[in-house]
């Protein structure tokens, strides 16, 4: 299981600064992940079993402002937990942790 290195805030409430769409994408995003990590699956297995929701991922880094993005990782842990995820992987991949080929 992946450990939290910073608990999200307490969340609460939308500000209503998100589309339906949007919203849409952080729910399907954050139920996988959280199906995911109740199964007790690694990292591995989660970046195999994430990689068709990185197109929506994507898409919600693109079309939000970062402090908007931040607000759905509140409100929303598992994707708070994705983005830490993929944070890490690219801080490891930055380090030369992870060799990438070119």
């Amino acid at each position: 299981m992946l450990p939290l290195l910073t608990e999200p805030g307490p969340g609460g409430s939308a500000d209503g600064t998100e589309t339906a769409e949007q919203l849409q994408l952080a729910v399907h995003i954050d139920t996988r992940m959280r199906q995911l990590l109740a199964a007790g699956k690694n990292r591995q297995d989660i970046l195999a079993n994430m990689f068709d929701y990185m197109p929506a991922f994507k898409r919600l880094m693109d079309t939000l402002p970062h402090e908007d993005f931040n607000r759905l990782c509140q409100r929303f842990d598992g994707l708070w937990r994705f983005a830490k995820l993929l944070e890490g992987l690219a801080g490891d991949i930055q380090a030369g942790r992870i060799h990438v080929p070119r």
